[in-house]
């Protein structure tokens, strides 16, 4: 395992505050499972960023015993992906081979070049249950973190997952985040043009500050009925109660 140790106070934790508190079953909707096989070498002098120095892998093995040992009256049921960052095709090879072995969902790591035709046989094939793209893998020539949702999360993906009623798990871009106009819009048009797709915004369009928040909620739970959001590393709890408050649990 990655080093994990349950702690004295850990139980103490879980046992007044969490346990009667916490539902038995429990979705963790976005549970990056990955092995070292499916990273990228690292390049000289860049950065490594938090999950990294969580852990450099994170099995399947691992992550259902540290649900074990954190929730042991509880059910916890992983919706599986891989390192968006690494090799692509390794990472959805293992998570395809470990949804089957352990009855897990499992979403495919997509990228924008993919052709619609190509995505369809390999989330049929693989057992996955919809798509994540994620900004790294966007159109070419454009930059990821400046990119709209569109030139990652490409419109052709998108009527294939209409088709099928696929689950896509979007991790927006751009510096504004979720209240950035552009986001904003096109979160919408989904909505709109793809009534089917079941569209989860992850980490509440990573609005970790009032800076990336503005009213966007609003405007979302004011034209928007399907859309869900999922509050993965995310400690703004302001956002979190306001999503609740407008968007229901």
């Amino acid at each position: 395992m990655f080093g994990f140790e349950l702690t004295d106070f850990d139980k103490k934790v879980y046992e007044e505050e969490l346990n009667e508190f916490l539902p038995k079953n429990i979705v963790d909707v976005h549970t990056h499972v990955y092995t070292v096989a499916s990273k990228k070498p690292r390049k000289p002098g860049a950065p490594i960023y938090w999950p990294g120095r969580v852990a450099e892998d994170n099995s399947v093995e691992d992550i259902t015993q540290t649900y074990k040992d954190l929730f042991p009256n509880q059910k916890v049921i992983p919706v599986i992906f891989g390192n968006p960052g690494g090799l692509l095709n390794i990472a959805n090879a293992y998570c395809s081979e470990k949804s089957k072995e352990y009855g897990y969902p499992a979403l495919f790591l997509s990228h924008y070049n993919d052709s619609a035709e190509f995505l369809e046989e390999q989330v049929i094939k693989g057992g996955f249950q919809g798509l994540k793209p994620y900004l790294n893998n966007c159109k070419d020539g454009v930059l990821g973190k400046n990119a709209e949702i569109y030139e990652f999360l490409n419109p052709e993906h998108l009527k294939v997952a209409d088709k099928y009623g696929w689950k896509v798990i979007l991790h927006i871009s751009r510096p504004d985040r979720l209240k950035d106009p552009k986001n904003i819009a096109t979160l919408m048009d989904i909505e709109q043009k793809y009534p089917n797709v079941k569209l989860i915004v992850a980490h509440i369009g990573r609005a970790y500050c009032p800076e990336d928040l503005g009213d966007a909620l609003e405007v979302l739970a004011a034209n928007t009925k399907n859309m869900m959001f999922d509050f993965s590393a995310n400690t703004y709890s302001y956002a979190i109660e306001k999503c609740i408050d407008l968007m229901g649990s």
